[in-house]
Parts: C-alpha cells; sequence; structure tokens
C-alpha cells in the first residue's frame, strides 16, 4: 500500500475517533436527541472508525515488519 493511502486511512479514522469523542463528551448532545434514523447513522460512523482503526493497525504492523526487514 503506498504511504500516502495509509496516511488517508490513517487521517479518517482519526477524523471519526475525534467525532466520537465529541458526542461522548457531550458537544453533539443536540444531534444524539433526533430522530431514531441519523443515531442509526451515528452507529455506522463508529462501526466504520473501528473497523478503520483495525485497518490503519494492520497496516501499521505491516509497515514496521518491512522497515525492519530493511535495516536488518
Amino acid at each position: 500500500m503506498p504511504h500516502a493511502d495509509f496516511l488517508r486511512l490513517q487521517h479518517a479514522h482519526n477524523v471519526g475517533v475525534m467525532f466520537l469523542d465529541m458526542l461522548d463528551s457531550g458537544h453533539l448532545r443536540a444531534c444524539t436527541q433526533r430522530r431514531s434514523a441519523e443515531f442509526h447513522g451515528l452507529n455506522g460512523c463508529a462501526l466504520l472508525t473501528d473497523q478503520l482503526g483495525k485497518v490503519v493497525d494492520t497496516c501499521e504492523t505491516a509497515i514496521k515488519t518491512q522497515m525492519g526487514d530493511v535495516y536488518e
């Protein structure tokens, strides 16, 4: 995977984490008190953020392994 693509994935994950943290802290409380459909959208955001985090972790491990092979 090109490094630029990895950085894009990492950024998308970080944005999702920040958004969910803002929800948890109450900054976006009005959003959570709206319709059920919007709540399902927030659940989708949480699921996508979690999955992006797993992809980022996997890619980061692979990059570190490749870097280790280069320097050994």
